[in-house]
């Protein structure tokens, strides 16, 4: 399948996003934008390669794709968070804390969200399994021959809103479960919406390049995003805190063709499109290596030694600092273990 470069600068954009995100020093009301969509829009860029694997593939081969690209670079990239995860804990209190440590080695096996079994990285796991179960729906439906062609994609449209109803509805009881499988159904919805997304961008070309398309998207994303932040504050898949089912799928898949929008305009960009190369791992180290070590450093640079009280220059420099770390691990990464992290 030919790489889209705009599909890498919207992956690029999406994982600049979740650092951005995670900062400690971005403003609320930002802060409640971005958690409208920022996750959503990683799911739904998902959708919209996973076409070719699945028609191409079998069931046993299509599993051990995603087995090498997600689950191979899952217990990689656990190894150095929890290493670090525990230096950090070390370095605030001075103590080691054998049954924390013993509980973060096992999240990486149980992967339970708002648990101390939980490393970060709930979201490849639940990428992993919402794509295997994508897998037998595409299939199911695709090669029915009973369905019309063109009744398809309506078909697979209604289920993504019944999966959604379903998971929103599950998160009003369950706040977390192992490997994620309570917020699954989300996940699950969210790529349906980004294939079927690829293809009405495939039969209206232009579609999404459209000016009054991407302005509209924007605008029912602010509309929907701030009903539901007024009904549940900051909104986040991670918290099971959808607030308004309804008002949440609206802003976060309008955000998320906004962005996609955006990213079409750009047409190229060789930074956002080596950072979309690189998102998975933007994605897991951002929040327990890179942006800790650029938080610490950036203090002692900016408001210790040069006595700067500005909290936007501090903010900037701890996300270009934050890139530019991960963008460095990832090039290690890369040389160390090239089949599994280089992308071509």
């Amino acid at each position: 399948m030919k790489r889209e470069k705009y599909m890498d600068i919207a992956k690029g954009i999406a994982a600049i996003l979740v650092i951005i995100g995670h900062c400690n020093y971005t403003n609320k009301y930002m802060l409640a934008w971005l958690y409208t969509f920022h996750m959503p829009l990683f799911f739904i860029i998902n959708g919209f390669f996973i076409s070719s694997s699945v028609e191409r593939y079998s069931l046993k081969e299509y599993t051990k794709k995603k087995a090498k690209s997600l689950l191979i670079p899952y217990l990689v990239l656990s190894i150095p968070t929890y290493i670090c995860s525990v230096g950090i804990q070390f370095l605030k209190t001075k103590i080691l804390d054998y049954e924390n440590m013993i509980k973060q080695f096992l999240g990486i096996l149980i992967a339970w969200r708002n648990s101390p079994f939980n490393n970060g990285m709930w979201f490849i796991l639940a990428l992993f399994i919402a794509d295997i179960l994508i897998y037998f729906i595409l299939r199911t439906v695709n090669d029915n021959k009973k369905i019309k062609q063109n009744h398809k994609p309506m078909i697979l449209f209604i289920l993504s809103l019944i999966i959604f109803s379903i998971g929103a509805l599950n998160t009003k009881f369950v706040k977390g479960f192992i490997w994620n499988l309570d917020i699954i159904p989300i996940c699950v919805s969210f790529i349906l919406i980004g294939y079927l997304l690829n293809i009405l961008n495939k039969r209206y070309e232009g579609v999404f390049s459209n000016n009054i398309i991407g302005i509209l998207m924007l605008i029912f994303n602010i509309i929907f995003g701030y009903l539901n932040y007024k009904i549940a504050g900051k909104t986040d898949i991670y918290e099971s805190n959808l607030g308004n089912g309804i008002y949440y799928i609206i802003s976060a898949i309008a955000g998320s063709i906004f962005i996609i929008y955006l990213s079409k305009k750009i047409k190229t960009n060789k930074i956002l499109e080596t950072i979309g190369v690189h998102s998975l791992t933007y994605y897991a180290l951002q929040g327990t290596i890179a942006l800790p070590i650029a938080k610490q450093g950036m203090e002692l640079i900016i408001c210790k030694l040069c006595k700067l009280n500005n909290n936007f220059i501090l903010w900037l420099s701890i996300i270009v600092t934050s890139i530019l770390i991960l963008e460095i691990l990832s090039i290690i990464l890369e040389k160390i273990m090239p089949k599994v992290f280089r992308k071509v």
